[in-house]
């Protein structure tokens, strides 16, 4: 793919659009159409989603779901990881077993369970990680923008 043509005054008006409350943006990488849109997560707070081809499934981000696990999705959403034991329940089972047998009896003690998450807490933070994709383009910026661009279909 070639390399990012956004300039850095595209860049900044885009991380501008996406601060604000009603926040629209959409891209063109490769053949993907990624679209962004500040979305509400809980009553009292909003997330941007990024939305690939109009849509968004949460399987795609789960590595452990075999038919929904999308391989290109690290590209375009947030990776998110949780550890499999709290430290509570670790110091529980150390206690309990002990530190060598703990480790006989749960090798996955230290692990982590990662997924991708389609919804960033910052506009900076989205900037950050799609200003790394090469190839990437600008198609409308603004809920005008991208409204023309669907054609006055809802969600572009």
């Amino acid at each position: 793919m070639p390399a990012n043509s956004i300039t850095k005054e595209q860049w900044a008006s885009v991380q501008e659009e996406l601060a604000g409350s009603f926040a629209m943006v959409a891209f063109q990488h490769g053949e993907v159409r990624v679209s962004i849109n500040r979305a509400r997560v809980s009553e009292s707070r909003s997330a941007l989603a990024v939305y690939l081809d109009g849509q968004i499934c949460v399987s795609w981000g789960h590595p452990c779901v075999k038919d929904g696990y999308r391989e290109d999705i690290c590209r375009y959403w947030r990776r998110r990881s949780s550890a499999v034991y709290s430290p509570k329940e670790k110091a529980r089972l150390i206690k309990a077993y002990g530190k060598r047998r703990v480790k006989q009896h749960f090798p996955n003690l230290d692990d982590a369970y990662v997924w991708w998450d389609c919804t960033f807490n910052t506009a900076q933070s989205l900037v950050t990680q799609f200003k790394k994709l090469d190839g990437l383009k600008v198609l409308a910026i603004g809920f005008a923008a991208c409204q023309t661009l669907a054609g006055g279909e809802h969600g572009f």
